[in-house]
């Protein structure tokens, strides 16, 4: 048989949201629940709104994570991405 390389990417999380709090930042967004090919999101922190200066802090299959390396008075911006299992990754949400 032949085998098919996927080379789509996920769709682009939707509804991503930051919510400060004392000592951290809560990043939350909605599942991607209608793509079983989604491994892991990806969340990416940056000081500027450019999203090719942000870094990867995080990488897992939850839908939220909270940063607690947020220093104060910093002004973080996220960006949250989905990567199937072939890793092909979705454009980014945000920043938020």
């Amino acid at each position: 048989g032949t085998v098919s390389n996927d080379t789509e990417a996920p769709s682009v999380p939707a509804a991503l949201d930051a919510t400060p709090s004392p000592g951290s930042i809560t990043v939350d967004w909605l599942d991607n629940a209608s793509e079983e090919a989604v491994a892991v999101y990806r969340v990416y922190r940056g000081t500027a709104a450019d999203f090719g200066s942000a870094s990867i802090v995080w990488a897992g299959r939850a839908s939220a994570y909270t940063d607690f390396y947020a220093a104060p008075g910093v002004g973080f911006r996220y960006w949250v991405t989905a990567v199937d299992r072939s890793n092909n990754e979705s454009a980014p949400a945000g920043p938020t």
